[in-house]
């Protein structure tokens, strides 16, 4: 890096070139703004965390990430879990990872965000929401779809017994 590395409440403060009143929290807010829509919009995702809480460990993973560059660490708790949430949510993801992208070219956040890097791909944004969202887990059976089966079960019970 050629600049002098910013503590991070420093960068989170660091106004963008053009606009003075802009700073870097609030691009980052924009983009959990992006975030809050599609978690909203799923009903399969929720939050993990209070919104401050969520807000603190999104400037701790952008921080960490675009401006330090450092590679995280990244162990999900339930692999097969993991899998079915990047291919459910693949396309979302990279759409999501492309307008945040979009942020920091709009404000030209390059030194402060990069997010340019070939190594920079949706997969280090996967692997946060995965560890920040709650995924509803697709092997567990809902309750309605729990009943109806019991239903079955219990006719079929029924009828056999009946024989």
């Amino acid at each position: 890096m050629n600049h002098l590395i910013l503590p991070i409440n420093s960068w989170l403060q660091k106004t963008i070139f053009y606009d003075s009143s802009y700073h870097i929290k609030d691009a980052l807010n924009e983009m959990i703004q992006l975030i809050q829509t599609l978690v909203d919009s799923t009903e399969e995702l929720q939050f993990d965390y209070e919104i401050n809480t969520f807000k603190e460990k999104w400037y701790s993973f952008v921080y960490q990430r675009y401006y330090l560059k450092q590679r995280l660490n990244f162990e999900p708790y339930d692999n097969e879990l993991y899998q079915y949430f990047g291919s459910k949510f693949s396309d979302e993801l990279q759409e999501l990872f492309t307008d945040i992208r979009n942020i920091t070219h709009r404000y030209n956040l390059g030194s402060l965000v990069s997010m340019d890097s070939v190594q920079d791909t949706s997969v280090d944004l996967e692997e946060f929401l995965f560890d920040v969202l709650l995924l509803q887990d697709p092997y567990v059976d809902s309750d309605e779809e729990t009943l109806h089966e019991n239903e079955e079960n219990l006719v079929y019970s029924i009828d056999g017994a009946d024989i």
